[in-house]
């Protein structure tokens, strides 16, 4: 979304959503590394010393339209630190600021982030804050250079627990910033052969550059309610890894949805939304030339493809299908508070 007087608009929407189930409004004082100011918050509902909070407002300096979102003891007179910001230019449209509002093909509107994160007084590289964060990207078209553009969703704006969602991301994006920016982070499997990443970049991004170059890149959804698709994808994903965690060491890339390093072998997946035939044919095309990427980085190991699709109502033959072609097939139960998986 670009257009400045929408981007004002669905603004006031977000401060109704991420407010409407919170506690009256306090007075408190919410530091950034470089200072302070004082200003009205509101708690998420209950007590507790580690509750959301939100403010929306203008930034006492530049008069930018700011949401600040962290998490605090509501009873409290200790300074408030923010987890994640989500601003935006006060008189047009421009990319330097965090938050960002896309909208699908259904005219849907979701609160999306630019991945503009700080520790400190550090910027964190996007790079490896997404190789770190379980966290939903979708590329999107926009009428502004550059015209297409990845985005973090973090949630449709009418969902019912908007400010819980987008604390539970804002969470997120800082625990990966502080694995990224700790000394000892260090995201190259051990005995992986090939090439060195170098800014910021997964080592699996830069074998599939290489490797095949020319399938790279994500192409741009057509489909209707995509945006909602890479949101719910995010969630399985992130599941999944949860739920493998103890297998191996977990990975993530621009291209790769998940790979999982174990003693013995390579587990590679690659999760859909849909069971439907064009997904299914999709997955086996990026297992096999994803996989084969792999076994060049590990040649000592087995690769292990897995296709990881909602569970249907009835019994899918394409399933029988993929496990001739040598591919684990996983089902999940998409829930509240994640996935279920069954097959892994």
């Amino acid at each position: 979304m670009t257009d400045q007087r929408e981007i004002l608009r669905l603004l006031k929407q977000l401060k109704r959503g991420a407010t409407a189930k919170t506690r009256k409004g306090t007075t408190r004082k919410i530091g950034y590394p470089s200072g302070h100011f004082h200003d009205t918050v509101r708690f998420a509902a209950g007590d507790g010393a580690d509750v959301a909070w939100w403010f929306s407002g203008l930034a006492p300096r530049s008069g930018d339209q700011i949401n600040l979102v962290g998490r605090g003891d509501y009873s409290s007179e200790d300074a408030l630190l923010i987890d994640l910001q989500f601003n935006f230019d006060k008189d047009e449209f421009n990319r330097t600021k965090g938050g960002a509002f896309v909208v699908d093909d259904t005219g849907r509107a979701f609160l999306a982030h630019r991945g503009i994160v700080t520790r400190g007084t550090s910027r964190v590289p996007k790079g490896l804050l997404l190789q770190e964060a379980d966290v939903s990207q979708v590329r999107a078209t926009s009428s502004v250079k550059p015209y297409a553009v990845d985005l973090l969703i973090v949630a449709p704006l009418d969902t019912p627990d908007l400010l819980d969602v987008i604390s539970a991301f804002a969470a997120e994006m800082r625990r990966a910033a502080g694995e990224v920016m700790g000394n000892d982070y260090v995201r190259r499997p051990r005995g992986m052969k090939g090439p060195i990443p170098k800014n910021g970049q997964s080592p699996f991004d830069v074998a599939l550059s290489d490797y095949f170059d020319e399938f790279t890149g994500k192409a741009l959804a057509k489909r209707k309610r995509s945006v909602e698709m890479e949101w719910k994808h995010g969630r399985v994903v992130k599941a999944l890894r949860a739920h493998v965690n103890r297998a191996g060491d977990a990975y993530k890339s621009r291209e790769m949805d998940l790979v999982v390093v174990t003693p013995k072998d390579v587990w590679l997946f690659e999760v859909k939304t849909s069971a439907d035939s064009q997904s299914i044919f999709t997955a086996i095309g990026q297992l096999v030339f994803h996989g084969a990427a792999l076994e060049k980085l590990f040649p000592n190991k087995k690769v292990v493809r897995h296709l990881v699709v909602p569970v249907e109502q009835k019994e899918n033959r394409r399933h029988a299908f993929c496990e001739q072609l040598g591919l684990k097939v996983v089902t999940y139960t998409l829930k509240d508070d994640g996935a279920t998986f069954q097959g892994v």
